[in-house]
Formats: C-alpha cells, structure tokens, sequence
C-alpha cells in the first residue's frame, strides 16, 4: 500500500523470479494497494522472499504471510 510513490515488489523462490505486485499512487494524494496470492511447492531448504524494486525500501504498509498446508 502507498501514498506517495510506486510499489513494485517481486517473490522469488531460490532467487528465481515468480510473480510480482505493482501499485502507483503517485500524484493522486490517495492511497492505492496491490496484492497478489501465488502457491508454491517447497521442498527443504527452499527459499522465499519478497524483494521491491521501488524507489524506496518497502513502503507504509507491507505484508507477506506464509503457510505450510
């Protein structure tokens, strides 16, 4: 979620690209969200992470929750 900027953040598995989320709210003066929901296999050992390629390290609201089902 952002007021004043883009958000372009990107998951990888095992620094593997898998999907990404893009908001911009820029010159608006409201805020804007994305959210995307991606399901993975993991076996042990693999690696997760959500990485932003904004102009700025994560904005005023980030969230990343995981499950193992």
């Amino acid at each position: 979620m952002s007021q004043s900027n883009h958000v372009h953040a990107v998951i990888h598995k095992n620094d593997r690209f898998v999907a990404y989320v893009y908001t911009d709210s820029s010159g608006h003066n409201k805020w804007n969200s994305g959210s995307n929901a991606v399901i993975l296999e993991l076996k042990r050992g693999d690696r997760v992470s959500v990485k932003s390629n904004s102009s700025f390290n994560f904005p005023e609201a980030t969230y990343f929750t995981g499950l193992k089902i």
